[in-house]
């Protein structure tokens, strides 16, 4: 009966985003309620503090877990089903020297080649939603700077924020680059490709939040699915043969039900995955540089002057990077972080 249904309800006290509310705050909440019953509910129950093993079982405050569902087993009824490639990336030239002396530096820095990588899955992307996270508010700088995407960081005003996601949710802008500001509680509904250049080490947590992202079902995604089973895709950039590769194998063992693919860089950005002959924006003005100054002579002596011109704000762009990725990686080993961290959840955001 109706009476006895809302008499049950008016005993229950639902707490959404459990995994993200801060202990104190639960006990305050459920004090001030008359519930008798406090139900948890998060799509992250995971919650990393870093000291010894989590149980992702058994919480002090809600008890024990009673029910759980993996993405995988939601999907394509609630989630969107998700296809996930870590894109395996080396480390070239003075990068090498950078991630030697602080090896955690290859997680939240951005290498030459990661940049490369990018540009090639915007030019494979171009007409579909697409979000790249980053750890640093420099580098969203510097990417929406090189390719003209809308920056959102700790530096945006709320009103600018809400502005920004607005249009990006109509379709007004198709990428957004942000730092962790986005990396819950975003709803949209249409993202179909999100690139992680890079993660906050091994957090498990992370992984599932900006994953989340790609999930929810939007009117489009649902037709292209229903029509030819394309899924959103997740990309992970990951520095090869670095410690970074160790933490990401662990971010991605959190995510059960979903295999994560692996692909070489090299094959991403080379036909037929890439539109792209090379990069345009990393390689080609150097290029096309040597050789237009090669064969110009005299009466292409205006055009040699332009594309030397160009040449060289590749190169301050590049010597830009690495000095950003130095200055990164001084840093955590200055913090006393450059030997050490790991399975800790997402901090705030790094200025």
């Amino acid at each position: 009966p109706a009476p006895k249904i809302q008499g049950l309800l008016r005993e229950l006290l639902g707490l959404p985003a459990a995994a993200a509310a801060p202990e104190a705050v639960a006990v305050k909440v459920e004090a001030g309620s008359s519930a008798k019953r406090l139900v948890g509910l998060t799509a992250t129950l995971l919650r990393e503090g870093g000291e010894g093993e989590e149980d992702e079982d058994n919480w002090p405050l809600l008890g024990m877990c009673v029910h759980k569902e993996t993405f995988a087993a939601l999907a394509p009824e609630y989630l969107a089903p998700v296809r996930c490639v870590e894109v395996r990336v080396p480390v070239l030239g003075a990068y090498e020297q950078v991630f030697e002396d602080s090896p955690l530096s290859a997680s939240v820095c951005l290498s030459r080649g990661k940049w490369q990588v990018l540009e090639h899955l915007l030019a494979k992307h171009p007409d579909e939603q697409m979000l790249i996270t980053v750890e640093r508010c420099e580098q969203a700088r510097m990417i929406a700077t090189a390719f003209g995407i809308v920056p959102i960081d700790g530096s945006v005003s709320a009103g600018q924020i809400k502005d920004i996601l607005d249009r990006f949710r109509r379709c007004k802008i198709r990428a957004l680059v942000a730092t962790h500001i986005l990396d819950d509680s975003a709803d949209f509904p249409e993202l179909s490709v999100m690139v992680q250049m890079g993660g906050f080490f091994a957090s498990r947590r992370q992984e599932q939040q900006r994953l989340g992202r790609l999930l929810r079902w939007g009117p489009e995604k649902r037709k292209r699915w229903e029509q030819s089973k394309e899924r959103p895709t997740f990309y992970v950039l990951v520095h090869d043969g670095t410690v970074e590769e160790q933490m990401s194998k662990h971010r991605t063992s959190s995510v059960q039900g979903i295999e994560y693919e692996r692909v070489e860089a090299a094959d991403l950005m080379a036909p037929p995955m890439s539109p792209l002959p090379c990069s345009d924006v990393i390689e080609k003005a150097v290029e096309e540089a040597a050789q237009v100054v090669a064969r110009a002579g005299s009466e292409g002596a205006t055009l040699a002057q332009y594309y030397e011109r160009l040449a060289e704000e590749a190169s301050s762009q590049e010597s830009q990077r690495l000095e950003t990725c130095r200055r990164t990686a001084q840093r955590w080993m200055i913090e006393g972080r450059g030997n050490g961290g790991g399975d800790g959840e997402g901090e705030g955001e790094a200025g």
